[in-house]
């Protein structure tokens, strides 16, 4: 399925529809997560059928809504974690329109209202979406253009800004990346402070990890090799470790392993 190919339709709808941000966040966790066609769905559906899950390794049946909100919990227990006063900003690279930005943005601005919330996307549909909603809302989120194959623009803006402290994060991005560029985290390391939370569906590339889950020839295939090249040069310390981590698409194909890592 090609999520890109129905973000414009996403666009009118938000135009369309008086929700708070809250409800909006969550109408489209349905959508990303699971199936564009659960959002127009009534509570009853997705209170009652259920799918296929893997939340912190474990298999579990549940509804389509308990579903969602451990999708949601797996982004806050994971990269919500790393935000702290200290922190400058939160950058997603990869981001898609916006959608995990957007809820720790809603979960934490109140919290660490000094935090900058940016959201570093490839495509013009995701930024497209992400910039509707942000202007909805009147949300202090910067949506910006990132590509794996050529950073400088970003890496000029955190430059610009003089961001000492950043939470980065990627969720199902590095996987459309088939061999990442080792320079972008170098420098990236430059930056006084970094830290990093990776949901990726690595896990055929970690020891323990099920082949089974993930292993696509066309998704990223040395992101591990990286991490590990850089904790072994004494540049990173990776922290957590666990692969086949998360999915929630119920077929098991494409597992998210939870790696996060930090400057050292």
């Amino acid at each position: 399925m090609s999520y890109e190919s129905n973000w414009g339709s996403l666009i009118s709808q938000i135009s369309s529809e008086e929700l708070s941000l809250k409800d909006l966040i969550t109408k489209l966790n349905y959508w990303d997560q699971f199936n564009p066609a659960y959002q127009f769905k009534s509570n009853e559906f997705i209170e009652k059928n259920t799918v296929n899950i893997i939340y912190d390794n474990n298999i579990k049946t549940v509804t389509i809504k308990e579903a969602a909100s451990l999708k949601r919990q797996s982004v806050m227990s994971t990269i919500g974690s790393q935000i702290d006063d200290s922190v400058d900003a939160v950058i997603e690279l990869g981001s898609g329109f916006g959608r995990n930005i957007f809820m720790l943005y809603e979960e934490f601005s109140s919290k660490y209202p000094n935090v900058t919330y940016i959201a570093g996307e490839y495509t013009a549909g995701g930024q497209d979406v992400c910039s509707a909603i942000v202007k909805k809302y009147d949300l202090p989120i910067i949506s910006l253009h990132f590509n794996y194959y050529d950073w400088s623009s970003l890496y000029s803006f955190i430059i610009e800004k003089n961001y000492k402290n950043i939470c980065f994060y990627t969720s199902y991005s590095v996987e459309q990346i088939p061999y990442l560029d080792k320079q972008l985290f170098l420098d990236l390391l430059k930056i006084n402070n970094i830290k990093f939370t990776h949901i990726e569906p690595v896990g055929f590339q970690m020891e323990n990890g099920n082949p089974q889950y993930s292993g696509n020839p066309n998704y990223n295939q040395n992101l591990i090799q990286i991490l590990t090249d850089l904790e072994n040069e004494n540049l990173i310390k990776i922290d957590t470790y666990k692969p086949d981590w998360f999915c929630g698409d119920g077929g098991f194909h494409n597992v998210g392993s939870l790696i996060q890592w930090r400057k050292i």
